[in-house]
Parts: structure tokens; sequence; C-alpha cells
């Protein structure tokens, strides 16, 4: 068993970020956890950017207008390729905890040092290298120093694997009957093989479109999940965008179509907020206060 290791040059500089600055949780105000009004506004534009991109592809009357991509200030530097270093090939073996100790020893040796203290570096891998990582530090942590208790080192999920997170379903180690950081928040919530006759339904969707290889759990069908995930949000922007525009058909030109590039710009602006509009829910956090949280299971707060 071997382990192939790379290294790769942040794009984005980070080591001028403060590390050492911490405070307690409890001082922390609650608002803090809560999207603020500029988080909302931020949330909005990009919901409609992604409706005006969908008319954009879909579309006839707007295949000429897919709007500019969300610029930032580090949108230069991250639009050039990943400077990437072989680190050659570590002959350990990374599905055993003594071996991913080795393999982490080795890799320590390049994490940088600055005023004797460990600049911590990111290490990336799939969902299982990340567990193994953890057991690693775990059997580690009673080191004498934080070179011998790999603290230079933490594990990341990389690709598809840190996606997974948010579509994958929760899972209980029966054995050890502990909950593994695997967590749900769509596919459970939305996938009833129960709803399979209830037109519109993801289920309903995923038989008339005959997407066989999409199953119940995420990681054994994770493209093929997000294939449907995409075509069923596609599909159900389209329908309600061309609700609103009065067209029928994706060839068709609204009534009340502009003539000029820059009008067409603005009317589909305008429906894509329309749309948004539509289905938008206030989740009046700016009035929370946090002595009026009710303290039953029935909060819809975490507190």
């Amino acid at each position: 068993m071997w382990a192939l290791a790379y290294a790769a040059v942040n794009r984005v500089q980070t080591t001028n970020l403060p590390t050492d600055d911490h405070v307690p949780a409890s001082t922390i105000p609650l608002k803090s956890f809560l999207p603020s009004d500029e988080d909302i506004i931020d949330l909005k534009k990009r919901l409609i950017f992604e409706v005006e991109s969908i008319a954009a592809e879909y579309l006839q009357a707007f295949k000429s207008h897919s709007p500019k991509p969300f610029t930032h200030q580090h949108t230069a530097v991250m639009d050039k390729k990943s400077h990437l270093i072989n680190l050659g090939i570590i002959q350990e073996n990374p599905s055993s905890t003594a071996g991913t100790i080795a393999i982490l020893q080795k890799l320590h040796t390049y994490v940088p040092i600055s005023n004797a203290k460990l600049n911590t570096c990111v290490v990336y891998g799939d969902g299982l290298t990340c567990e193994r990582h953890n057991d690693a530090h775990n059997a580690r942590a009673g080191g004498r120093t934080a070179e011998d208790r790999l603290e230079g080192l933490e594990p990341c999920p990389q690709e598809f694997h840190k996606r997974m997170l948010l579509l994958q379903k929760n899972k209980i180690d029966k054995k050890h009957s502990i909950q593994k950081s695997i967590f749900q928040d769509t596919w459970n919530e939305f996938f009833d093989g129960s709803s399979s006759t209830e037109k519109g339904t993801l289920f309903n969707i995923k038989n008339a479109f005959n997407h066989r290889s999409v199953g119940k759990d995420v990681s054994k069908c994770f493209n093929h999940a997000v294939d449907l995930l995409n075509q069923v949000t596609d599909s159900f922007t389209l329908l309600h965008l061309m609700q609103l525009m009065q067209i029928d058909d994706i060839e068709d030109i609204p009534p009340d179509f502009p003539k000029t590039a820059s009008a067409q710009k603005v009317f589909l602006n305008h429906k894509a907020t329309q749309l948004i509009e539509s289905i938008w829910h206030n989740c009046g956090a700016e009035s929370l206060d946090p002595a009026e949280i009710p303290r039953d299971d029935n909060s819809q707060i975490c507190n």
C-alpha cells in the first residue's frame, strides 16, 4: 500500500491572517450566527443570477443575455491554475492508523514554522482519509511537542466528498453507537419512495425521466443524484419563469418583450426578481431578541 502526496500553493494569501485571537463562545452575540441584512441581499442577488442563467440557457429570447459571473477581490488570482508540487509516493498503508500516522509525519516535515510556532496546513482527502487523520490525531494526543501531536496538519474533505455533506443522510454506527459526521438536509426531506405516484415530487420525476442510478444512499450515486437535482431545479425554475412571461414554449417570445438588448436585460432581471420575490421568506432575524426565544423542544432556533 502507498499514498501519493502533492502540495498546492495558495493562490490567495492567508499567512497574514491572525490565528491566535480567541474569545469565549458565550460572549458572541446570537445575531453573529444569523444572516445579516447584507447577507440576505447578497443571497437574493445570487438567486436572481441563477434564474437569469437558467433563462439564458434554455429560453430562445435570452440566449445572448447570459449574466456575467460575480466578481470579488480575489477573482483575478482565483482564475489562474493551481501550482502543484509533487511530494512523491509515501510507502505506507493509508488504510490503517499506524500507516496514516507515518504518512502525516512525512507531510509534517513540510509544515512551515515562524516565530517558533507551526503554521497549520490543511490536508485534503476523501471522507475515510479524514476519519483516519482524526484517529491519528487521537492516537498522538499525548505527544510531548506540537510536532509529535501532529498539530501542524488539519484534515478537510475534498471535492465531491465535501459537497456530499449536504446531501447524504444521517448514519449511525451501530457497533459504536455514535453519529458519523455526515448530515442530510436535502435528500431525506424530498426523496421519498412513498411519493412516487404524486406528480412533481422528486421520486416521481426520478421515475418519469428514468434516473435508474439514483437511490436513497447518496454516497453510492452522488453524481447521478446531483444531475437529478439540477434537472428538477432548472425545470421548475423554467416553468415558473415561463408563467411570469406568459409563454408556453421555450422558443416563444414574451408578448411585452423589448426590442433593444439593454431593455431585454432589464426585462429578464425584472422577471427573475419577480420570481424570487414570489417564493421569498423573510426570517425577521433583525428583530430577534434572545430573551424572547422559547426554550422548549419546538423552538425554530437552536438554543
